[in-house]
């Protein structure tokens, strides 16, 4: 392996979600190297159909939240076997980017009428269309790129239960919809490193070579 190479491996294993951030924010020019970085992301047919809302006003970021808030407890409320230590635990994870400097909103935009029509009835279209894996690939160039500068972050899909409220809030244009939610700040502790499966255990090798 190259060094160049043996660098990127270090990356990945060494980057962490980070659920608690130092107040000061990042530097702007930081956030945009994390844009930068994103935008370099392989998408389907170079479409590059994302968008990065990036919201760093404390008041919207809070609203955001007590919007996921209220959605939640709607959806708790009508789920009353959920067992009481599991409600604290989502409620903890749906909302645990109130305290984060920066959210990054990452849109992708809704397959186009000639992709409608294409895969009307199809199942999974809008994973053939491509557009929401193009967007969470160029979140993860955002998150490397994070650790590699120094920001820690945390991506949540749990807010999405809430993606209409939120898209209102922000005004997101109807062409585009939440992928997720990307807290990002300086780290305000250091996760150890995650259990991982051996490959053995993920892949399964058709043919010659392991």
């Amino acid at each position: 392996m190259t060094e160049t190479g043996s660098g990127v491996m270090e990356c990945i294993r060494g980057r962490r979600s980070v659920r608690r951030f130092r107040r000061d924010p990042p530097q702007p020019t930081e956030i945009r190297t994390l844009l930068d970085a994103a935008r370099w992301a392989p998408s389907n047919h170079n479409r590059q159909a994302w968008r990065f809302i990036v919201v760093q006003n404390p008041s919207v970021i809070n609203r955001m939240c007590d919007t996921v808030e209220k959605r939640l407890e709607a959806l708790l409320s009508a789920s009353e076997d959920i067992l009481r230590e599991h409600r604290v635990h989502l409620r903890e994870n749906f909302t645990l980017f109130k305290n984060a400097p920066v959210v990054i909103v990452a849109l992708h935009r809704r397959p186009t009428a000639v992709s409608q029509a294409f895969l009307k009835g199809v199942e999974r279209g809008e994973m053939v269309s491509g557009e929401l894996i193009s967007s969470a690939m160029a979140v993860q160039n955002m998150l490397l790129a994070a650790h590699a500068i120094g920001l820690g972050t945390c991506v949540l899909t749990g807010p999405l239960v809430a993606a209409d409220e939120i898209e209102n809030l922000l005004r997101i244009p109807s062409a585009y919809q939440m992928t997720c939610l990307v807290a990002v700040g300086y780290a305000n502790e250091t996760p150890a490193p995650p259990p991982r499966k051996r490959i053995e255990q993920i892949a399964e090798f058709i043919g010659q070579g392991k």
